[in-house]
Order: structure tokens, then C-alpha cells, then sequence
């Protein structure tokens, strides 16, 4: 007989007589009664076809709650933002501008090179958003603004031009300040020393405001022109790398971004940078091997270590890859621990398709002593334990993940297959209803729920 399964479902592993959802290569060769059809929590491209689901459906509060997921399990800035800035449109739609505020800023900070088309959303929207970036370049140590340079007045009275530009600037006057300042650059040719310490600080401002206003080709003519009169500034160079990595521009942010590491190696943000480039090059064994010199800095740097685990990884190397997430988690000691959680999720992920189901277990437990009532990680926690045979134990972890995170349709699901695992039918049948009165079309609860009844019929 043929059981229907989600489409990211992987192969199925037989316990008790009845099927769980294990990475592939992991299926049974006992016989089965019943094949169970799951997805996984863990996996963000599985939440966000769930999410965007949602948002089809009409359901904006799931799809935000969905999206945020994403967010907590997406590992590469671009697509943890990409999901921020979702769940903050549908946020702003159900009228919870705060809600929407937070999700943006976050957004930007996870990514400041975050590309976004005003077309695609409606003007009060990009309002909202506009005011995320203002908040964020107040905060922001990534994107630096140039330090005022004590000159003496030339003769042609640029320093006042330069002086009015930034009184200006301090007033919130943009745009006097950005032609005051193109003033001042204009005045400013020659060879004159004082003249050319003016120029670069002129150009500097003048690229942080086209960087602000989203004019990247305008911010790195700018920015080139002022490492070109001073190659020293690593301040410059992070800045140029930005505005070429928001043109699209891989290979010349790359570049930039070198020179700013390799002139300020203690700069976190430099080594960060120039990181997640590389990651996005996709060429793993530079990424890889850059990565790795850039930990030896940075030892404790929980972040980089994330990098590092998913550059080895495209490169193929799993078991490196473990050993970086596992540093990631010892060195992420914050509040919120949320390296040290996107770490722990890939391991144990990585664990579980690698069917290490007491590997899967021990994260879990981790994760669990330091957040007891992190539900993901009970659905984790009950998915190695199935793996492992151990069907009343998983039926228990689910029961937590449920406890914990009332609203999942997956972990309902989830429980419904570990009380059919240990021959409870009737509360497996009950757990499937839940789970579709949380998510109707699921289709791994309605496929269980078919086969369920289906027994329960043959058994009267």
C-alpha cells in the first residue's frame, strides 16, 4: 500500500510497527502496518512554504509566527532577513506598525546590505521602513560615519562650505547637507595636503548619505574616490565593500572587504563582513580557509563560528562542520542565545539525517538546559528518540513541545504518530484532528488521519 507524505518528508523508519519521520537513508526493513507522513520543524525551507501557505490562506498571525521561525533557523543573514522583512509586512498589514518596526530593524541589522523594492509594497510600508534604517545607522557600528577632519581654511573657503554641510547634517538636513557637501568636494582638487584631508572627508560624508537614501553606485564612487586619498582607512574600505554588495557586486565587495580586514584585523565587523561574502561566494574552500584564520583572531566569536560551520559544510565536510556549530554553542553565552540555539538546531539536524540519534538527543538535552521551554528542541528531543526505538519517550517529548507551543500543527502531528508508535490509535486519531484544526490542509495530518481510521475501521 502507498501512504502519502509531504514533500519534505524524508524516508521513514518503522517503530512498533508504525512509521516516524527520520533523515534519509534511515528506513526500516521491518515490516509495516502504517507509514506516518511528517515535516519537520527544523528545516526553514519546509516553515517557509508553511508560512507562505499561511499568507495564502488568509492566515497573517500564522504566517508571522511562521516566518519569525524562519527567521531563529535560517543561518545565512540574507535569508534570516528575508524572513524578518515578511513577517514584518504581514505585521504591518494586521495593523502592529511597533511589531513591524522591531521585524525591520532586526532586518536590517541581521543584514545591512538587505535589498528592498519600495514597488513591492505600499508607500506607508516603506515609510516604516525607512524609519528601520534611520534607527539602525544611529546604532549601527558597521557603517561608520567619517570623523570631522581639523583643517586649515584654504583658500577658496571649502572648510566653511564643509562646515555648513555638517552643521546640517547634525540638524537632520540631508539634503542641504549633501549639496553643501558636493560644494565642498568641488572646491576642494589640488595637491594641497589640507585641500586633499577636506576632499576625503567631504566624500565620506557625501557616501554615507547616498548610502542612506539606497544610491549604492553613488555611494561607492564616493567611497572609492576617498580610499584612493587615503588607502589606510579600514573605515573606507568596510564602507565601499557595503555599497558594492548592495549593487550586486560579489567579487568587488569581496575586495573591499579584504583591505578593510587586512588594515584593522581586530575589527569584528570587518571580520564578519568579510565572512558572510565569502559564504555568499560560494567558492567553500577560500570561504573555508579565510574563515578559519579570521576564528584564530576572534576565538570567541560565536557568529563567525556559524560562518565557519557553513562554509565547511557546502565544502562537504560534515564532520568539521559539527565540530564549528558545537564551538558556536559552548562560546554563545547571551540572553537570548541565539547563535548558540541556530547552532544547536543545525547539529542536531545534521545528527539526525546522519542518523547519530543519541548525538540528535544529546543537543537537544543542551539546548533544553538552557531553555526548558524551547519547543523546537522537544520536537528534536522526540524525533531522535523515535529514531532510537524509544516510542513512550518520544510520545513524552512531544507532549512537552506541545505544552510548550500550543499553536503547531507539526508537533500535534508529530504526537499523533508517537501514540500510533505505542498502539494508541484512538489518542493518535484525536492528536491528527488537532493538528488540522490548527493547520486544515497539512497534509501529513490528513494523510495520518486517513490511515488511522482506516485501521480503527478494520478493527471493529
Amino acid at each position: 500500500m502507498t501512504f502519502a507524505r509531504d514533500l519534505r518528508t524524508v524516508l521513514l523508519l518503522v517503530l512498533a510497527g508504525f512509521a516516524t519521520v527520520v533523515p534519509a537513508s534511515a528506513e526500516s526493513s521491518s515490516q509495516r502496518s502504517l507509514e506516518i507522513a511528517s515535516g519537520t520543524m527544523q528545516d526553514p525551507v519546509y516553515v517557509r512554504e508553511l508560512a507562505e501557505g499561511r499568507y495564502l490562506d488568509g492566515d497573517l498571525e500564522g504566517a508571522v509566527r511562521l516566518y519569525l521561525e524562519v527567521a531563529k533557523l535560517e543561518v545565512e543573514p540574507r535569508r534570516t532577513s528575508s524572513a524578518l522583512v515578511n513577517a514584518s509586512w504581514l505585521q504591518f498589514l494586521v495593523g502592529r506598525e511597533e511589531l513591524a518596526l522591531a521585524a525591520m530593524t532586526a532586518a536590517l541589522r541581521t543584514e545591512p546590505q538587505l535589498q528592498f523594492d519600495a514597488r513591492l509594497y505600499s508607500p506607508e510600508f516603506e515609510k516604516l521602513y525607512l524609519r528601520a534604517r534611520v534607527l539602525l545607522v544611529r546604532e549601527s557600528t558597521t557603517v561608520q560615519p567619517a570623523p570631522a577632519v581639523a583643517v586649515e581654511p584654504p583658500p577658496t573657503g571649502a572648510k566653511a562650505v564643509y562646515r555648513q554641510a555638517v552643521e546640517r547634517l547634525e540638524q537632520g538636513d540631508d539634503e542641504a547637507a549633501l549639496g553643501l557637501l558636493q560644494r565642498a568636494a568641488s572646491l576642494t582638487y589640488g595637491e594641497n595636503e589640507d585641500q586633499l584631508d577636506l576632499r576625503r572627508a567631504a566624500l565620506l560624508r557625501l557616501g554615507l548619505i547616498y548610502y542612506g537614501r539606497e544610491q549604492w553606485g553613488d555611494a561607492a564612487t564616493a567611497f572609492e574616490e576617498a580610499v584612493g586619498l587615503e588607502r589606510g582607512d579600514a573605515t573606507a574600505w568596510s564602507n565601499l565593500g557595503l555599497s558594492r554588495l548592495r549593487q550586486g557586486e560579489l567579487t568587488a565587495a569581496v575586495a573591499a572587504f579584504r583591505e578593510a580586514y587586512a588594515r584593522r584585523p581586530d575589527s569584528l565587523d570587518n571580520a564578519r563582513n568579510l565572512a558572510q561574502a565569502l559564504v555568499r561566494t560560494q567558492r567553500w574552500d577560500d570561504a573555508v580557509s579565510w574563515i578559519e584564520d579570521a576564528v584564530r583572531h576572534h576565538d570567541r566569536d560565536a557568529h563567525l563560528r556559524l560562518l565557519l560551520a557553513e562554509a565547511r559544510a557546502g565544502r562537504g565536510s560534515e564532520q568539521r562542520a559539527a565540530e564549528a556549530w558545537r564551538a558556536a554553542m559552548e562560546l554563545d553565552d547571551s540572553l537570548d542565545w541565539g547563535f548558540g540555539r541556530q547552532a544547536a538546531l543545525h547539529l542536531g539536524m545534521a545528527s539526525l539525517e546522519a542518523e547519530s540519534f543519541a548525538d540528535a538527543a544529546a543537543v537537544s538535552r543542551l539546548a533544553l538546559d538552557h531553555d526548558p521551554a524551547d519547543a523546537a528542541f522537544w520536537n528534536l528531543l522526540g524525533l531522535s528518540q523515535q529514531g532510537s526505538g524509544q516510542a513512550a519517550a518520544a510520545r513524552d517529548s512531544f507532549l512537552k513541545a506541545c505544552h510548550h507551543d500550543e499553536a503547531r500543527a507539526e508537533y500535534r502531528n508529530n504526537l499523533g504518530r508517537a501514540y500510533a508508535a505505542v498502539g494508541d490509535l484512538p489518542r493518535a486519531e484525536q492528536e491528527f484532528v488537532h493538528a488540522l484544526t490548527l493547520e486544515p490542509e497539512l497534509p501529513a495530518a490528513q494523510a495520518n488521519l486517513a490511515q488511522v481510521r482506516k485501521l480503527l475501521r478494520e478493527k471493529r
